[in-house]
């Protein structure tokens, strides 16, 4: 892989809301492509109904850790400002990665739509 210009975002500009959750883990998450479907599987991927992934088991994005700390770590704690880096930003940035390869084979407006049941489960949910 090749470091150069890999963060374009900082994290204090994901905190800002200049550039949103997905755009800023992203830029890490399409060095993970690969890795993360040979890990999870495209098909599990593809056919995950959850739009955060929360369908596929948290210990399968938990146990990716320490290979993500090893491909871009020192560049996520870069963006962040502190030079570390926490668990959750190498499961979103592993989920980064799934998003595109969901996106990819199945389009926006799937990705919309799984958002938008997601949203009407929250609102169903708050009005019980």
């Amino acid at each position: 892989m090749n470091d150069k210009n890999l963060v374009s975002y900082s994290r204090k500009d994901y905190m800002d809301r200049k550039v949103t959750h997905q755009e800023y883990y992203f830029q890490f998450g399409k060095h993970l492509i690969d890795y993360v479907q040979s890990i999870i599987g495209k098909d599990r991927i593809i056919n995950s109904t959850d739009p955060h992934f929360n369908d596929i088991p948290l210990k399968l994005w938990d146990d990716m850790e320490d290979s993500i700390r090893m491909m871009v770590g020192r560049k996520i704690g870069e963006a962040n400002g502190t030079g570390g880096l926490s668990l959750s930003d190498t499961v979103c940035a592993a989920k980064s990665a799934a998003k595109h390869i969901r996106v990819s084979a199945k389009g926006e407006k799937h990705e919309q739509k799984l958002l938008d049941d997601d949203l009407q489960k929250i609102r169903n949910y708050s009005r019980d």
